[in-house]
């Protein structure tokens, strides 16, 4: 929301997302002492509902016929 970077911030502009911002000029849940009190408990929650969701439910594809290319990954 601040002007200077970001011209006319009240109102929506599609242009914003490709001008180039100065770094840590945005950052949603801020940071140091003025940290989100609930940022902690976002993650945890945003985790606990993935969790649910891929174990709890059974999936499966709506278009059959697609394949998808497989992903090797070392551990």
């Amino acid at each position: 929301m601040d002007n200077c970077l970001f011209p006319d911030s009240m109102n929506f502009d599609p242009k914003h997302f490709d001008m180039q911002i100065p770094p840590y000029s945005f950052v949603a849940f801020r940071g140091g002492a003025r940290i989100c009190p609930g940022y902690e408990f976002a993650r945890l929650e945003t985790l606990i509902t993935m969790h649910y969701l891929v174990n709890r439910f059974t999936w499966k594809r709506c278009i059959p016929d697609i394949s998808f290319p497989e992903i090797q990954c070392q551990l």
